[in-house]
């Protein structure tokens, strides 16, 4: 009776103590509904009167496409004044004339300093001090010119800086695309005045796209789902699907739904198909269904 006994107590041991990978025995398979992995607001990166827009609402964009410009009338007016300026300066900088001028002052009273000095006492004193003097005089003349080209030449670091700031300003005017994808809605025209941050277009990624499913939390534990491996079934028309494969799943919601589910994501790369006039498009489309296949491999 007691051998009995235990046979069954370490039977119902086993059956009541499942592994945790063991706790779905096939394939779960679930909704899945396409997403946007970024919907983006292109801003204007200072203020300026929209000058041209080179998109319209559903045109495909690239990564770093130009999408508008701002008037820099302006500022190309001050960029050629800078340039001009810069050449000045840098002529000026280059030129050594009043340096070697004075340098060569100063050797020819040192001479004649040195010859009177030779003289002694025949030499009168008054025409000594005014050699004396003139020698001075020129070692500061020499100083001088050498201290001017010294701020002629930190002038042209300064020019420099003004013309990049200006070339930047310049660059700032043009509005480009940060990702690859397609313009979902024009924010401001042609002729409007915008200010610095004020979006202008907004683009929605569409190279990489968010694949959402929804999980039952009584078939399995959120932490049991990150690291799963996962496919992808997107229905396209005509009862055509488009597979995705090799995924795995990287983060699950923090939390359920109100009817017990939670939310897993996957990222796919998505596809370019070309349309009846030769333009290539995407495939799939935020707002598409289909279904997520997590294995329990």
């Amino acid at each position: 009776m007691k051998s009995l006994k235990s046979l069954v107590i370490g039977f119902v041991g086993l059956v009541s103590i499942p592994h945790c990978a063991t706790l779905y025995a096939t394939d779960l398979e679930t909704l899945a509904v396409v997403r946007e992995l970024d919907d983006v607001d292109v801003p204007a990166e200072r203020d300026g009167l929209i000058f041209s827009l080179t998109v319209r609402k559903g045109h495909r964009v690239t990564a770093q496409q130009l999408l508008a410009s701002l008037d820099s009338t302006e500022n190309m007016l001050k960029l050629k004044v800078a340039q001009a300026e810069l050449k000045q300066v840098k002529v000026k900088a280059e030129n050594l004339g009043p340096v070697e001028t004075a340098k060569a002052a100063v050797a020819r009273a040192e001479k004649e300093d040195q010859l009177l000095g030779e003289l002694g006492k025949n030499a009168v004193y008054l025409e000594k001090f005014r050699m004396r003097n003139n020698l001075d005089k020129t070692a500061a003349e020499l100083q001088g010119a050498k201290n001017q080209l010294l701020q002629d030449q930190l002038m042209i670091d300064v020019k420099l800086s003004q013309l990049r700031m200006l070339e930047n300003d310049i660059e700032r005017a043009s509005v480009h695309s940060p990702v690859d994808g397609v313009v979902h809605q024009i924010l401001k025209q042609q002729g409007e005045w915008v200010r610095q941050g004020e979006p202008i277009v907004k683009v929605t990624r569409m190279d990489r796209l968010l694949v959402e499913g929804f999980v039952e939390s009584r078939k399995i534990a959120p932490h049991q789902v990150t690291g799963s491996n996962v496919s992808v079934s997107i229905q396209l028309a005509n009862g055509e699907t488009s597979e995705f494969d090799a995924m795995v799943v990287e983060h699950s919601a923090p939390k359920l739904e109100l009817d017990g589910k939670f939310a897993v994501w996957v990222e796919i790369e998505n596809r370019l198909v070309t349309d009846r006039s030769g333009i290539q498009r995407w495939m799939i489309c935020p707002g598409m269904s289909g279904k997520m296949t997590i294995s329990n491999d």
